[in-house]
């Protein structure tokens, strides 16, 4: 973006004088360790230094700040209140009354001041718009030409236009874009609390205006524009909104305030005035101009980079484009959005009424009252609603499209950000009362903003079909989009203003729908009262506006949309028996005794098996995770069916019909077809209700090692077991298989004899307990088996033993092998006496009868 702190300083390395200028004062200051030092010296230095001199490390110092041209930053992507002092020292430097804003307002008094910023970090669709000769409206006066007929490189922004366009930036520079998935709780993260203090600041919403400048801004302007600065110019196919945007910051207001779209929609008439306007001196309608000129920059900054990062194409572009044009905000990006557009709403509704003089004629209103009623449809919606269809056609299928789905649901809300819900919005009794919506205050926001209710849901429907609705998560996010279409007479609200659309659309509508130019708006119907005539006007030019070319419109209560969510609301009670069943059957399992539990708790806490390493990938599952999801998929089915007026499916039908089918028959496969998985097969593996069976029939010493065993000790474990029962294999099969009581003892340590089929051809078997059958089996007597040992979970189990007679007991490893030893005996006469009091000894003979009629063989 701008030079690097070498080049700044490098001219000047020789000069004696150079270490005492503001630049390299300010370069040894952003070099300090602490960051209460840098802030410190650097507010001095700004105090007591002119403009001028401030001039050529302003740059360099938001570099230095902001991490950009290769600097580390300061790191606002990661600051936190854990660090309680650097907090509180940067949030003061960087506050909008701080040092550094105070530096920004020094520089933007003079006005021949200008930074380049250069048009490669602006996003895709404004570069390529340069790029086609199409002029944003807000670079037409700012674009710096290298040479005549060239493409501009780079834009000349006053000093507060340059600070913002960075602050802007910083969320989407490709060094800090990947990394941007620290904000869990943005309210303690440093970056969201100061994007929260800017909107506070300049866009109040206590019904008061921006607080002015510090420093007074110069009165002269330039007579001629600065070198490589090119002039506004005017481009007569445009007409009058064009021209207002065109307009400079300091007569905008007038323009607003003509209230005449009759007039305004002759174009040449506009034109002629323009002269005029550009002529005004200091008027009051400047004066009241100039309180929001900081507002919408900054607003502008946001919008640019936050929201316009992608453009709608329509389907016959070529995958090539689509992908070059793509791009993925972080999870942290979304969340700064939904940041913006909550704030924006309560903005937007602390406008005060318009009073009417006359039937033609409307009261003067201050110009921070009049952005409030243009802000969400000038800066807001066209952008807001690219930036959602994007991501809802992007954004991957996990969990991580809950904050992209609550910047949806804020925006569909306005009622829900007003001045009242601001002083409640900390009851949680308020969560739960379900408000009806004022037809008379808000129909008007439904019908402008029509597609935000009805397409994006239409978005949202396929994703929610290619969701696994037994997770938790998932289940959220489908339960809080049905509570929203299920409050009150919503249903009846977007009901009424899609037939008004309907009603009043003309056939060939749909064909003339139009790529929108830039910054459209409302104009010439925002001060119309809400009659049938003026809605559908508005709800036409909204599809022409944000949808591409060929966009057919759904309808949202339309047959084929209830066909969708009757679809839908199959895959959710599919997903309740889920849920209920795996409840059922793991809580079920995991009561058999308490030994299976403290198996259970060990297994999670080490990780010893496969089981946990994959539940690891999914959401936790416990009892009231069940219920949970339950009750949220069994509320959003209801507010559903209600919203839509279909049938809702009964759960206890398809448990029902589901059991006759055995689709949770974990003991069977999953349903095949011609030797290939079924859509229900699919389902069933996916959600654990079959699974193949995998079994090893094969010598039980020589199974495949698992991932929760240790490859040296299982194979080491295996060789001492070998040689023992190599030595004292007549011994052990004469112990194990003797009647009575020590017979049983001896069952405790010894591994029970085996008979295991065998594909191999009839020849000596290497191992010394074991004979090969005539019926292609293979026996293995008992025989001693210390595989146990080579598991982590008996590993950490030992330890933990170990530091228990160490720490505890004070015993050292000999007194520990003593204990262990008499454990082991303990167990064994234990285990033998239940045994023998049990009656074991038919299996005996009959492990005993098996074992030498197959050796005998």
């Amino acid at each position: 973006m701008a030079a690097p702190w070498s080049a700044i300083s490098g001219g000047n390395s020789t000069n004696s004088n150079s270490n005492h200028t503001p630049t390299a004062q300010i370069l040894s200051a952003c070099n300090r360790p602490s960051l209460r030092q840098r802030c410190d010296e650097i507010t001095s230095i700004v105090h007591r230094s002119s403009s001028k001199e401030l001039h050529a490390s302003f740059q360099g110092l938001l570099d230095n700040i902001f991490g950009f041209n290769g600097c580390p930053g300061w790191g606002l992507n990661t600051l936190t209140q854990h660090n309680h002092e650097d907090f509180r020292v940067l949030q003061k430097f960087m506050e909008p009354k701080g040092a550094l804003l105070y530096m920004v307002y020094k520089l933007q008094a003079d006005n021949y001041l200008r930074y380049e910023f250069p048009i490669s970090s602006l996003p895709a669709p404004t570069r390529a718009a340069l790029m086609e000769g199409v002029m944003p409206a807000f670079y037409s006066n700012k674009l710096s030409y290298q040479s005549q007929g060239r493409i501009p490189a780079t834009l000349m922004l006053s000093a507060f236009e340059y600070y913002m366009f960075s602050f802007a930036f910083f969320l989407v520079h490709p060094t800090h874009q990947q990394s941007m998935q620290n904000w869990t709780q943005p309210q303690y993260c440093f970056f969201p609390c100061l994007l929260d203090e800017y909107l506070q600041y300049f866009l109040p919403l206590d019904g008061g205006t921006v607080p002015p400048m510090p420093v007074t801004q110069g009165t002269s302007r330039p007579s001629s524009p600065g070198q490589g600065y090119s002039p506004p110019y005017r481009h007569p196919q445009y007409g009058v909104l064009y021209d207002y945007l065109h307009s400079k910051d300091t007569y905008r207001g007038h323009i607003l305030r003509s209230n005449s779209s009759m007039t305004s929609l002759h174009h040449s008439s506009f034109s002629r005035q323009d002269s005029v306007l550009g002529s005004m001196s200091m008027t009051t309608t400047e004066l009241a101009s100039s309180e929001t000129w900081r507002t919408e920059t900054f607003l502008h900054a946001l919008m640019e980079f936050w929201f316009s990062q992608n453009s709608l194409m329509p389907k016959e572009f070529g995958l090539r484009q689509q992908v070059q044009e793509n791009f993925m905000p972080s999870v942290d990006h979304v969340r700064a959005v939904r940041i913006v557009v909550k704030h924006l709403h309560f903005f937007a509704n602390a406008a005060k009424p318009m009073l009417n003089i006359s039937a033609y004629q409307h009261a003067e209103e201050a110009a921070i009252d009049e952005l409030r009623r243009y802000v969400l449809s000038h800066f807001l919606q066209k952008k807001l609603y690219v930036f959602l269809r994007h991501g809802f056609d992007h954004w991957p299928l996990d969990s991580s499209f809950r904050p992209m789905l609550e910047v949806w649901l804020s925006v569909i809300q306005p009622w829900r950000y007003t001045s009242g819900e601001l002083r409640h919005r900390s009851s949680p009794l308020r969560e739960h009362r379900d408000i009806p919506i004022s037809k008379e205050k808000w129909f008007k926001f439904i019908c402008d903003n029509i597609l935000f209710y009805t397409a994006l849901l239409q978005e949202y429907l396929p994703r929610a079909f290619r969701q696994d609705m037994s997770s938790p998560k998932n289940a959220l996010m489908f339960f809080r989009v049905a509570k929203v279409y299920g409050q009150s007479n919503l249903p009846e609200l977007l009901e009424e203003a899609e037939r008004l659309l309907l009603e009043h659309a003309s056939p060939g509508y749909y064909r003339q729908a139009s790529t929108p130019g830039y910054g459209a708006s409302y104009l010439s119907t925002s001060h119309h009262s809400p009659t049938t005539t003026s809605i559908s006007t508005g709800l036409m030019t909204q599809l022409a506006e944000l949808e591409v070319p060929g966009y057919v419109y759904k309808p949202l209560f339309g047959q084929q949309t209830k066909m969708s969510i009757e679809q839908l609301l199959q895959i959710t009670v599919q997903a309740r028996t889920t849920v209920r069943s795996i409840g059922r059957n793991d809580f079920t399992s995991m009561s058999e005794s308490c030994w299976s539990w403290v198996q259970q708790f060990f297994r999670e806490l080490f990780m010893f098996d496969g089981s946990s390493s994959h539940m690891a990938l999914q959401d936790d599952y416990g009892p009231q995770d069940t219920f949970r999801v339950d009750s949220y998929l069994d509320q959003a089915t209801q507010f559903m069916g209600k919203t839509f007026d279909v049938d809702v499916p009964s759960v206890y039908d398809e448990m029902d019909g589901a059991h006759r089918r055995g689709m949770y028959d974990k003991d069977s496969s999953p349903d095949c077809m011609d030797g290939e998985l079924s859509s229900l097969g699919r389902y069933q593996l996916v959600n654990g209700l079959r699974r193949f069976e995998h079994v090893y029939h094969g010598d039980p010493d020589l199974q495949p090692i698992r991932s929760y065993e240790s490859t040296t000790l299982v194979r080491s474990l295996y060789r001492l077991s070998w040689h023992i029962n190599d030595v004292f294999a007549d011994k052990i099969a004469e112990w194990y298989l003797r009647p009575g009581f020590w017979g049983a003892v001896a069952k405790q340590y010894f591994a029970p004899p085996v008979i295991y089929p065998t594909h191999r051809k009839r020849s000596s078997s290497s191992s010394p307990n074991v004979s090969l059958c005539h019926d292609d089996h293979e026996a293995l007597g008992p025989r001693v088996s210390l595989r146990f040992l080579g598991s982590y979970q008996t590993i950490g189990l030992l330890l933990a033993l170990y530091f228990f007679c160490a720490y505890v007991l004070g015993l050292g490893p000999t007194g520990m092998f003593v204990l262990v030893m008499v454990g082991l005996v303990i167990y064994g006469f234990i285990g033998g006496l239940v045994r023998t009091i049990k009656g074991d000894e038919h299996s005996t003979q009959n492990q005993q009868h098996h074992y030498q009629h197959h050796h005998l063989n």
